[in-house]
């Protein structure tokens, strides 16, 4: 049970984030609120140490937005490091689910899930953000032959694969550090490889499922038909899948890939 404490402490960091996810913009006032309900529940069922894997990819998270970010606005039609409820929603509710899982069956299964879907949140951010400071030009997912923009959905560099498999170590071996999983190198291996492999189907829905629209006048490809100020027309992708719902299945999917593949790995093991 939750120690009085240890609530106090937790309650305390999650204002202090609060304020300064305001105060640094880091995001939107509807973002931050959900970052803190979302925080105050993976408290009352996990205490701190589940909290601060989640903790660490949102500093870092922020961190990698902000980087090189005069380079970005170049790229990017609209600064994206105000981060708004839709993307803590997105990031946030996969964990969340697996934390509520361990909690009704105590299956330590559940933390494993927990901390691939947050290793897949990070790989997915790192990826994205640094990626987009690479000197060289995308390359399609799908079709690896086929160079695209920078900040297209479903492009990858070398630079953003690094710095996913880095975010997605760095997450995995902060779970075992903190006791969310245990430090033994199968669960830390299955968590890094299913946040990377979470980083990966994110870009591959990008890339394949994502919408993508035609403005019409100007003829600028982009990614939200609001983007286009006007008329847009549907060129790829299903209408009602966006980068939102690309982030929320891929970090969810790399829970349970987590699950399959220690069970795969060790038949034994189950949790």
């Amino acid at each position: 049970m939750l120690g009085y404490y240890e609530l106090t402490v937790g309650l305390i960091v999650l204002v202090l984030l609060f304020y300064a996810a305001l105060t640094r913009k880091y995001l939107t006032l509807h973002g931050s609120i959900a970052g803190v309900v979302i925080g105050v529940a993976i408290l009352a069922i996990g205490g701190i140490r589940w909290l601060i894997p989640l903790i660490v990819f949102m500093l870092l998270g922020s961190l990698s937005t902000r980087a090189g970010r005069k380079m970005k606005n170049a790229v990017r039609a609209r600064d994206e490091a105000d981060r708004g409820l839709k993307n803590v929603m997105a990031n946030g509710i996969p964990p969340l689910v697996f934390a509520v899982l361990l909690m009704i069956s105590s299956r330590n299964l559940w933390s494993l899930a927990y901390t691939a879907s947050i290793a897949s949140a990070a790989s997915d951010t790192f990826s994205t953000e640094l990626g987009l400071l690479s000197g060289a030009l995308p390359r399609r997912i799908s079709r690896p032959g086929e160079l695209v923009k920078r900040g297209f959905s479903g492009g990858i560099t070398p630079l953003g694969l690094m710095s996913g498999v880095i975010a997605a170590a760095t997450i995995g071996l902060l779970a075992a550090g903190v006791d969310v999983i245990r430090s033994d190198p199968r669960l830390v291996s299955v968590a890094v490889v299913s946040g990377f492999a979470g980083d990966c189907i994110d870009s591959l829905m990008g890339d394949v499922l994502q919408a993508k629209y035609i403005c019409n006048p100007g003829g600028r490809l982009v990614e939200e038909k609001d983007s286009c100020g006007g008329d847009a027309r549907l060129v790829s992708g299903c209408r009602f899948i966006n980068n939102h719902v690309v982030n929320f299945v891929s970090n969810l999917l790399a829970g349970f890939l987590a699950i399959s593949l220690i069970i795969g790995l060790s038949p034994g093991w189950v949790g």
